[in-house]
């Protein structure tokens, strides 16, 4: 494959890409359906060389890092029902609503998305 060719497949990756983790941000995604998505994303490429996959693993991998730093936080499900976070900023966090670290204890937990408060990863 020419070069030109393999810079053209990788700029449709990123773009897709970028699309993606926008999509996942505005509706809540689960991650599985994420990495659903983006095997998928790799597989519509057709053939690229190794390298143009692999930059797009990392950039995936960059975009969920900023996903994680900048769009979700940790939460608890509490006995009855609420979701509390552990992110002090939020208006649901844990002591502002009259829990002790003690609460949190043995209480489902993962990554939520903060605007959508959907989670990331399921919690079976």
């Amino acid at each position: 494959m020419k070069i030109t060719n393999a810079l053209k497949k990788r700029r449709e990756g990123c773009t897709r890409l970028v699309a993606l983790h926008i999509r996942a941000r505005t509706y809540g995604m689960l991650s599985t359906n994420m990495n659903k998505e983006y095997s998928k994303l790799k597989e519509d490429l057709g053939k690229v060389p190794y390298w143009v996959i692999t930059y797009l693993d990392g950039y995936n991998e960059a975009l969920t890092v900023g996903n994680y730093a900048h769009h979700m936080d940790f939460r608890y499900i509490m006995k009855n029902r609420t979701i509390v976070s552990t992110h002090k900023d939020s208006d649901i966090y844990y002591e502002k609503l009259g829990y002790m670290p003690s609460d949190l204890i043995g209480r489902p937990n993962g990554y939520y998305w903060a605007k959508t408060n959907r989670p990331y990863s399921s919690m079976d």
